[in-house]
């Protein structure tokens, strides 16, 4: 709001956090079923990194959307899509299809939004969301490096595809051509030049 972004795009992202806590519920509930779940202990102010301090409300939001939804949430789309694809159990299979359905709009959010702010940008604040976009990036790939390889559970039977495990060759595959497809390439579309 505070970057005066058109009110459809504000009413759009406003639905977002509802979704989540529905996609919490849907997943604490499946977490029962499964046998009950295990305490997750975080610090909601290290959730989201604070935007760089004294920037204009426009960037501080292009900064959050960049983050948040060019990387975080268009990198997750194919990667839920690819365990929904995996499970075989419908419990499952319809806990991640729901939330496969919701977060599409959330990956796309990004990328309208910088399209609508486009020409409010400029080449300075580009090349920093490119940086912040690198450094999103270099995070998440540095979690999937410390993900080891669990051939015990790849080579498994149903039991553990049924809750939508992939293979870890094929997870971190799909991953790698996900990132460049759906994050580098779209953000490269828009003049915002993130590595991988």
């Amino acid at each position: 709001m505070e970057a005066r972004a058109p009110l459809d795009l504000i009413a759009l992202a406003a639905r977002f956090p509802l979704d989540e806590i529905t996609h919490v519920e849907l997943c604490s509930r499946l977490a029962t079923e499964l046998g009950g779940g295990a305490p997750l202990l975080h610090d909601p102010e290290q959730l989201v990194p604070k935007p760089r301090p004294g920037t204009r409300p426009l960037f501080r939001a292009a900064d959050l959307v960049v983050r948040i939804f060019c990387v975080g949430e268009a990198i997750s789309i194919p990667l839920l899509h690819g365990t929904f694809r995996a499970a075989t159990h419908p419990l499952v299979r319809g806990v991640l299809g729901q939330i496969v359905k919701d977060e599409a709009a959330h990956g796309e959010f990004g990328f309208m939004f910088l399209d609508w702010a486009a020409d409010r940008l400029t080449r300075s604040d580009r090349c920093l969301l490119g940086e912040i976009a690198t450094e999103t990036i270099d995070a998440l790939v540095s979690g999937w490096k410390r993900a080891q390889r669990r051939p015990d559970l790849d080579s498994q039977s149903a039991a553990v595809h049924a809750l939508g495990w992939m293979d870890t060759d094929a997870y971190f595959s799909l991953a790698q051509t996900s990132l460049q497809k759906c994050v580098v390439d779209r953000l490269r579309e828009r003049g915002i030049l993130a590595r991988a």
